[in-house]
């Protein structure tokens, strides 16, 4: 019986079991999130490249020297290059917010809209220069149709918590140990490095292949603090509303000192996704335990009453 269920499951006859479909849904949703994070990381304020021709800035040059589309390329030569700073401040704060909805699974059929969109006008810009990749950006497009499609909020995100369909303490838990190790991981690095507060800090990831963000030891220290409150919260409510009020200011901070050299947290881009992505799970999906056993107990309350 083994062989013939595996055997109908590979050519296709059985169907999936749900419980897995939500899960692969939601690996994918959690990669993409982590390829806008990474790709926020050198988005550098305030002038994105153009004072050394690099970066974002050699992006918009591909985009106007090898024309994927003509019209495209007349408006990033004639309006978003010299205008490099407003449309830059653009770029990062789209692709920041994609990377923190996406890993939180906040509002994510919205933020596969904006991928797809933010996916198209970088394909316009990349796709006919030399050694680029086009069907890179086909793929982008048609995994973000994918998120679209399917609720891929509604398993381990913050979309699920909204609809009622987890009370988000696993979540809540599972975020709460991500943040203690990018926290460790952080802290441990930076001081290694000397780099305790105000320096551009160590960078988490894999290279340029994944990106966490930059930290300093008080960044790490901050992140502890987070993944801290996120465990405890279950049992203590209002260490909810503790973490996100401090990934909120943290996120906050660090994007309007992005750039400069009193980073103060020794964060980029990427590391303002991080923090954004844990103030959502705290406000979406870290109370939920407490104010749906508040209903649970009223509406067993009123159940009573009505049949004494």
């Amino acid at each position: 019986m083994t062989w013939r269920r595996t055997g109908s499951f590979l050519t296709g006859v059985s169907e999936s079991d749900p419980r897995w479909t939500a899960r692969t849904l939601t690996g994918l949703r959690v990669m993409l999130g982590v390829l806008w994070v990474t790709n926020a990381g050198w988005k550098t304020p305030p002038d994105f490249g153009a004072n050394d021709k690099v970066l974002l800035y050699q992006y918009v040059t591909d985009g106007i020297e090898h024309p994927v589309l003509p019209p495209f390329s007349w408006l990033l030569e004639h309006l978003v290059r010299p205008n490099l700073g407003v449309f830059g401040w653009g770029v990062l704060l789209v692709e920041l917010s994609l990377g923190a909805l996406l890993l939180s699974g906040s509002f994510t059929r919205l933020a596969a809209l904006l991928g797809i969109g933010q996916s198209m006008v970088i394909g316009l810009s990349v796709l006919a220069t030399p050694n680029e990749w086009p069907w890179s950006y086909y793929l982008m497009i048609a995994l973000h149709l994918v998120i679209f499609v399917f609720p891929a909020g509604r398993h381990g995100g913050a979309d699920g918590a909204r609809a009622g369909l987890t009370d988000g303490v696993l979540s809540t838990r599972t975020w709460g140990i991500v943040a203690l190790v990018l926290g460790v991981w952080a802290t441990a690095s930076a001081a290694a490095d000397g780099d305790v507060v105000g320096g551009r800090g160590a960078g988490l990831g894999l290279g340029d292949a994944i990106s966490f963000g930059g930290w300093n030891v008080l960044g790490g220290v901050l992140l502890l603090a987070i993944g801290a409150c996120l465990l405890l919260c279950v049992r203590t409510p209002v260490l909810a509303r503790v973490a996100a009020g401090v990934a909120g200011v943290a996120a906050l901070v660090t994007l309007v000192l992005d750039g400069r050299d009193a980073t103060l947290l020794g964060g980029n881009g990427s590391t303002v996704s991080v923090f954004a992505a844990l103030c959502l799970v705290a406000v979406y999906i870290a109370p939920l335990p407490a104010s749906r056993a508040t209903r649970s107990t009223s509406k067993a309350a009123s159940t009573s009453d009505s049949r004494a």
